[in-house]
């Protein structure tokens, strides 16, 4: 998202990068606010399981989502980005607005971690419809803010050395993100355990 959004780029295509990025920010708190309804339906569907069961696919489901992120595995994903073909095609607003809300809404692009998973196994163990909101704009508003450094980014070399950046803290980032995937559903798994009895 940050060599696709940037103020060098829009600049380019006789844009404001800021009118881009708020509409992309917009249409992430939408994406957001869509994968939190989504949430709610799966906790409603659930509801209708006996307690047991649900218990049960809650911990077949995080035992998957802990052995795979053990093993190193990425989240089952569709294999898509968003469409660059766009950026020359269509206003600003509607890039925006349309990368936002497929990247906010988590499904319809490349999933880059199991926390998407996690919040619908969270929704099939009964989590609270206001923690589920919170949940699903929050990550909704944290893939928003994917698109915020393309605004530092006025010059061919600036968006070299951030995508360098990018590339040394890549190592670091990716096993950050595993260890959080498998604590996150090491816990659910507990919680799992819990509901069962």
């Amino acid at each position: 998202m940050l060599g696709s959004i940037t103020s060098l780029g829009e600049r380019s295509r006789g844009r404001r990068w800021l009118a881009t990025y708020l509409w992309f920010i917009t249409g992430a708190l939408v994406g957001g606010a869509f994968l939190a309804g989504a949430l709610l339906a799966v906790r409603a569907a659930a509801e209708i399981l006996p307690r047991p069961v649900q218990a049960g696919l809650g911990l077949v489901g995080a035992a998957a989502v802990l052995g795979a992120a053990l093993a190193g595995r990425p989240p089952p994903s569709l294999k898509r980005q968003v469409d660059h073909r766009w950026l020359d095609r269509y206003r600003g607003w509607v890039i925006g607005a349309g990368f936002g809300f497929q990247l906010g809404a988590g499904a319809f692009t490349l999933i880059p971690s199991f926390a998407l998973y996690l919040l619908v196994l969270c929704a099939l163990l009964g989590a609270p419809s206001w923690a589920l909101i919170c949940a699903g704009v929050s990550y909704g508003a944290l893939r928003g803010l994917s698109a915020a450094p393309g605004g530092l980014i006025h010059q061919a070399r600036d968006l070299h050395s951030a995508l360098s950046v990018l590339t040394r803290w890549d190592r670091y980032v990716r096993p950050a993100g595993r260890t959080i995937d498998v604590a996150a559903s090491m816990w659910l798994v507990v919680l799992a355990v819990v509901a069962w009895g």
